[in-house]
């Protein structure tokens, strides 16, 4: 497995860990502060005035607002089963009885500890709201903030003491973490103890997402002999680091005896900086094997102490281990003023020290920095790193010899402010870098969700659309494509983009061996960030597995990894009849509505047959064929109700083993002033796949209608729901009603087309198996079907009809087949309503010009 494999392997694993499976029948509880009943939890009415020291596994506490004591969770694991504390909101805060607008403020608590004893995992902490760009320091929905004599961390997660009591599965996202110190004013306690966030021997699997560290005195974050751990849309400062003491951003080391390392570390998408007070040791000492810090802003405004030394500004501390197979990204560092003896105002205990990157020898070893952006920094220096280029210097001061040698073979260097306005934290580049290294997904979006097309160096990539000065530059996305099986004879597309990100003109050709072949698009000539889409065809003539590359010429070249399979067809006919299910809807009794039908020779020979079903359907045309291999013919059928009521019958096909499909309707009687029926169809919002609680599946990214997006998919054997992967969501309802799921869904073929499918109880196998027919070409919109009491390609109830009342209600979807993938859903509220017809306009002008007597 190549590198960036590996990091897009490790990325998904990171996340996919942090989530487990949750209870389908979750109970949901109230806090409120101060609040009145009968406090037992059932409403906002009786709700808790605080949270109560035991939880319950598998529900959700909403928490309201106003001021809470410290909270130490110490709730014992039950299975996988996950426990949420979310901030209550305008638009999420479960029921409404007793619910009051005031409750969506800011919920303020005294400290969290996270299982202070083993076995106190699947947690969830959210605040819903605040942080991340355009709020960094704003608007969050929970705030931890530390009595003025707090000298532990602010949050904690597992044991300090010599017994290992390791916690694990922890999210915290959306939260203010103050420490005691505010404004620097002293006064309280006043120690490098008192640390923002501090996960403690052997914790693992954490992710802490949109959190605003300020205040402290100690290290805003610490890892400590822990593993798997995303830091991300963070916020760190202003700081009041102790002089003397650890007083990193991140003091990242071995388990309290030096013997096991930390090991999967993220930190991407957080602006870190804003240091006033003094400090004597490094920004970030990460003794982390595979360490990954990309898409960060480094920031101090200036005249403010920078806080590094031996330890360098990214770098490592000597404990036996060093860091191994570090990966330094596309960051920013403003105003790095180091203490190389010359910057006014600050002390000479680390002369020649500039942005160092201190990673110790001491084991050390794989150590990565591209693409990343320094302006107005005194002083750069990589340390013991030789694996560095594309990187980009603005204004560099005072880079002494004794640093060393920074040139590179692809960097850059460059004299004017390349941002909008940093002094206001606007990071956006005002035009583009020479075009960076593409390192591939993970690292191709930013911290604002702006996918990487230019390589942009720094923490953001340039969307201005400006021309970028250089040579021209080859990118080629996707950079393989699988063409699936397909038969002998038989012919199947694909395309890809390329694009010329950098200057000057893009001239070349793409080509590829047999049995591939360009279609179009194999020549072009391409300007500064223009594109062109190559389409190609997998055209085989025997059975058998194929791979091929196609070669790109110009801007450095590129390829395309190609795949395809073939099978020889049956000899004999074979029939294949999609879609496996049709439901007309509801009409009028007396009216009518079609629908069709494709049946397809899929074997050889000759496929004759006949397409017949009972009352009120019936076949309009197409209801014979004789069919070569690969032909296909339309059946359209009508559906003619003489009476209101519900209808189900299925047509059968014969000939080619036959085939069967299922066909539903419903009609109601025209009121009696006449009128007529009218259906509506309601989508809610679209809602993410990757963003509920996953177990069992894995994730990953690919683009769709143009737009990077991430999905999921099963990949386990085909062995049932007791076993299959699991995403599960809440979402809340606010008009009751009937409702469909719509889905962005994947199926490659007919052995990776269902999924388990059920709302606010656990999908039962086989009557809830949503069997997608005919399978996809690529990412398709699809209706959520159940199979009932029908057959796989023949589901009972198509579409499956959900009624559902106001108010939270869970979504569940199970693997079961390998391959499976699902990008995104929607509820679709059906409304049917009956118009009546308007009243007869009187004639205008009408006289009576005589009347009989």
């Amino acid at each position: 497995m190549n590198i960036k494999s590996f990091l897009q392997c490790l990325s998904v694993g990171v996340l996919m860990l942090c989530f487990g499976s949750i209870s389908a029948q979750s109970q949901t509880y109230y806090v409120q502060a101060g609040a009145t009943g009968s406090q037992n939890g059932s409403d906002w009415n009786n709700a808790y005035t605080s949270l109560p020291t035991t939880l319950v596994r598998g529900a959700t506490y909403y928490v309201g607002s106003g001021s809470y004591p410290s909270y130490a969770f110490k709730t014992p694991d039950s299975g996988t089963s996950w426990i949420t504390v979310k901030k209550a909101t305008a638009t999420d805060h479960g029921t409404s009885a007793g619910w009051q607008t005031s409750y969506s403020n800011q919920a303020v608590f005294g400290g969290l500890n996270i299982g202070p004893d083993t076995g106190e995992d699947y947690f969830i902490f959210d605040g819903q709201t605040g942080g991340g760009p355009g709020s960094w320091t704003s608007g969050y929905g929970f705030k931890i903030a530390a009595g003025p004599n707090w000298t532990g961390p602010t949050i904690g997660i597992g044991n300090s003491g010599a017994s290992y009591k390791p916690e694990g599965n922890i999210v915290v996202r959306h939260v203010d973490v103050q420490g005691n110190n505010p404004g620097g004013a002293g006064g309280n306690t006043y120690n490098s103890t008192q640390q923002g966030v501090t996960c403690y021997w052997g914790s693992y699997n954490c992710t802490f997402s949109y959190v605003y560290i300020h205040d402290q005195c100690g290290n805003p974050f610490q890892p400590l002999g822990t593993h798997d751990f995303v830091f991300e849309y963070m916020y760190i400062g202003p700081w009041w680091p102790e002089n003397g003491d650890h007083t990193e951003w991140c003091y990242a080391h071995t388990d309290i005896s030096d013997a096991t390392p930390v090991t999967n570390v993220t930190v991407r998408f957080s602006i870190l900086g804003n240091i006033p007070g003094a400090a004597v040791t490094g920004g970030l000492i990460m003794t982390v094997n595979n360490l990954y810090i990309y898409g960060n802003v480094f920031y101090n405004p200036l005249g403010n102490q920078w806080p590094y030394c031996t330890g360098g500004l990214i770098g490592n501390q000597a404990r036996g281990f060093g860091t191994q197979n570090a990966y330094i990204y596309n960051n920013t560092f403003i105003n790095t003023l180091g203490n190389n003896g010359s910057a006014p105002g600050y002390t000479a205990n680390c002369v020649d020290k500039g942005i160092v990157f201190g990673f110790q020898v001491d084991g050390g070893l794989n150590i990565n920095i591209f693409n990343n952006l320094y302006y107005l920094s005194v002083g750069l220096s990589y340390g013991n790193v030789a694996n560095h280029d594309y990187n980009e210097n603005v204004n560099l001061q005072n880079q002494l010899s004794s640093l060393g040698s920074i040139t590179e073979p692809n960097g850059a260097t460059n004299s004017v402010n390349p941002f909008v306005d940093y002094a206001n934290y606007n990071f956006s580049p005002v035009s583009n870098t020479p075009p960076g290294m593409n390192l591939g997904p993970p690292y191709n979006v930013d911290m604002f969700g702006n996918t990487r097309t230019t390589w942009t160096r720094g923490a953001i990539e340039y969307v201005g659309g400006g021309v970028v000065n250089g040579n021209p530059s080859l990118q080629v996305t996707p950079g393989s494509l699988a063409l699936g099986t397909i038969l002998s004879g038989g012919s199947k597309t694909g395309s890809f983009t390329v694009k010329n990100v950098g200057g000057g003109t893009l001239s070349g050709t793409a080509s590829v061996g047999s049995p591939f072949s360009i279609v179009s698009g194999g020549s072009y000539n391409l300007s500064s960030n223009q594109s062109q889409t190559v389409t190609m065809a997998f055209n085989p003539t025997s059975a058998g597995s194929y791979s091929q590359s196609v070669t790109l010429t110009g801007g450095g070249g590129a390829s395309v990894g190609l795949t395809g399979s073939a099978t020889n067809p049956p000899v004999n006919p074979s029939i294949q009849v999609m879609p496996g299910s049709i439901a007309f809807g509801t009409v009028l009794s007396g009216g009518s509505q079609t629908g069709g039908l494709t049946v397809k020779n899929v074997g050889g020979g000759t496929l004759s047959g006949t397409a017949s079903v009972g009352s009120p359907f019936s076949i309009v045309s197409g209801g014979s064929y004789n069919l070569s291999s690969n032909q296909s013919q339309t059946v359209t059928m009508a559906f003619n109700p003489t009476s209101a009521g519900s209808y189900s019958q299925s047509v059968t096909l014969t000939g080619g083993g036959g085939a069967s499909v299922g066909l539903t309707g419903s009609a109601t009687n025209a009121p009696n002033s006449g009128g007529t029926v009218i259906t509506n169809i309601i989508q809610g919002p679209t809602i993410a796949a990757t963003s509920g609680i996953l177990s069992g599946l894995l994730t990953a990214s690919t683009v769709i209608n143009g737009v990077l997006t991430s999905y999921f998919y099963q990949p386990l054997p085909s062995i049932g729901s007791t076993s299959g992967g699991s995403a599960t969501y809440n979402v809340t309802i606010t008009n009751a009603g009937n409702y469909e799921i719509q889905a962005l869904v994947y199926t490659p073929n007919l052995s990776a087309n269902s999924f388990l499918v059920n709302i606010d109880g656990q999908p039962q196998n086989p009557t809830m198996i949503w069997d997608i027919i005919p399978v996809t070409s690529g990412f398709e919109q699809r209706i959520v079907s159940w199979r009932g009491n029908g057959s796989a390609g023949n589901d009972q109830f198509a579409p499956k009809l959900f009624s559902l009342g106001a108010g939270s209600h869970q979504i569940i979807f199970e693997g079961l087949e390998p391959g499976t993938a699902m990008a995104s859903f929607a509820l679709l509220q059906i409304v049917t309503t009956i118009q009546s017809p308007s009243p007869p306009v009187a004639p205008n002008g009408l006289r009576i010009i005589s009347s009989s007597p």
